[in-house]
């Protein structure tokens, strides 16, 4: 994620570093344009106007790319999902995962997940696997802010049913 906003700041300082250039570049040719009275140089006030606005257009549409993303609460890529998964099966107590979702809220990512674990557990005993998912997932994935964490029962019985 700091290499995106390392490369997304980048982005934004070479768009403003033309759109600058190409404004004085174009001032400068309209005022050389109605001193020496060159005709096509004095065009080059609303040329360079263009090429600021496609500059403009291009970083407004970046930047209302990233806040739908954001509202949409768009999710995560399959990939970091198995990674997520893999981390929460590390944790000895779970014996099944019913349900894991993630998604990116801004620069974070939010996750919920509902676990299976012995049924026989205290709730002492169920506070702490789930804090130890919760550290688990957060140690390994620094841009994870929060983890949400539903336990379910799981029976021995239930032993054919783990899906890995």
């Amino acid at each position: 994620m700091a290499i995106r906003k390392a490369a997304w700041n980048k982005e934004i300082q070479s768009n403003t570093l033309f759109s600058a250039d190409s404004a004085v570049v174009g001032i400068g040719a309209a005022i050389i344009g109605d001193k020496y009275d060159i005709d096509f140089l004095s065009y080059g006030d609303a040329a360079a106007g263009i090429v600021v606005a496609y500059f403009v257009l291009i970083l407004a549409y970046h930047m209302g790319r990233e806040a739908v993303d954001v509202l949409m609460e768009k999710t995560v890529s399959s990939e970091k999902l198995r990674e997520y998964k893999e981390l929460v099966f590390s944790v000895q107590e779970v014996k099944r995962i019913d349900r894991l979702r993630a998604r990116a809220f801004g620069q974070y990512v939010m996750i919920d997940v509902r676990v299976g674990i012995p049924a026989q557990l205290s709730v002492q005993e169920g506070h702490d696997v789930s804090r130890k998912i919760k550290q688990t997932i957060i140690e390994h994935h620094n841009d994870v802010e929060e983890v949400l964490i539903h336990l379910n029962p799981w029976y021995e019985e239930e032993k054919m049913n783990i899906i890995r």
